[in-house]
């Protein structure tokens, strides 16, 4: 999950429909599961560019889909990787067709920063220097006016868009375990579950076959698509896939399909309840 404490990063698109009303302020959303993210870049926002004005934030795709759809902001700040799995283009694909502009939040590192290379997509890191977020600020207000001024551009900022996140969230077929003896290659359809075990990741195939990776289970949370991986509980990042039934009771677990139980944390319920539905 992303946190604005670790990095801002930025691409800019538009929805084809009407041309994008001309005022000295710009209206402005911030979708993030973390409060105090939320918060933070509100907070720097008022402070540097005070002609984007927060109307609204939202912690989860449901919340943002309704406020989007009440508000109709100019700017959308949404964390790539909500809570819930659901990928930023579910999240966009949801929303109203009206002229906006898309801020991506994230915490990705690695392979995320590799898709914001390929495509173009400009990014600040994180802590933010005030001039540099002036400055991205300024790319949005010059991209409405080129938007507004020849609308065929809408198209080629959305291609670019989807480019980018078919490119983030496309399924990898294989991936690299950096464990004691080397690095060995293994198919992402492949790993069962990744247990975290200190500041190491331990990562069980399907198959029983075991790997300890030098790598935190956070890296691996940025690594795998989040429309097959949940982070279920602290410890534990499981594919989705392999899961045969969820015990609801005092301690709930998942049943996996080679027998291993794994524990849920109960604030994480309802998030693995709907993972298990996108997954079937």
């Amino acid at each position: 999950m992303g946190s604005l404490s670790d990095k801002l990063c930025f691409f800019v698109t538009s929805v084809p429909g009407q041309a994008m009303e001309d005022t000295p302020v710009y209206t402005a959303i911030i979708v993030d599961d973390e409060q105090h993210a939320r918060a933070n870049l509100a907070m720097m926002l008022s402070d540097y560019c005070p002609d984007i004005r927060v109307v609204a934030d939202a912690g989860s795709v449901e919340e943002a889909v309704r406020v989007v759809d009440t508000h109709r902001p100019q700017f959308i700040f949404l964390d790539i990787r909500m809570p819930s799995g659901a990928e930023g283009f579910t999240l966009l694909r949801q929303l109203p067709e009206y002229p906006y502009l898309v801020v991506f939040v994230t915490a990705f590192r690695d392979y995320a920063l590799q898709a914001l290379n390929a495509n173009a997509v400009h990014y600040l890191l994180k802590p933010v220097d005030p001039e540099d977020l002036q400055a991205a600020a300024e790319k949005l207000r010059k991209l409405a006016g080129t938007i507004r001024n020849n609308p065929n551009e809408q198209q080629a900022y959305q291609e670019k868009l989807w480019q980018f996140l078919e490119e983030l969230y496309g399924e990898r077929q294989r991936i690299a375990i950096h464990h004691a003896r080397g690095i060995r290659m293994v198919k992402v359809a492949d790993i069962a579950y990744v247990q975290a075990e200190g500041n190491c990741a331990l990562i069980v195939q399907r198959d029983g076959s075991r790997y300890l990776d030098t790598r935190t289970l956070k890296v691996y949370e940025e690594l795998l698509p989040a429309s097959t991986f949940h982070r279920v509980h602290r410890s534990y990042l499981v594919n989705m896939q392999c899961v045969s039934e969820l015990t609801r009771n005092d301690h709930p677990e998942l049943l996996l399909t080679d027998g291993t139980r794994i524990p849920v944390s109960r604030t994480r319920i309802s998030e693995v309840i709907e993972a298990l539905s996108v997954s079937r």
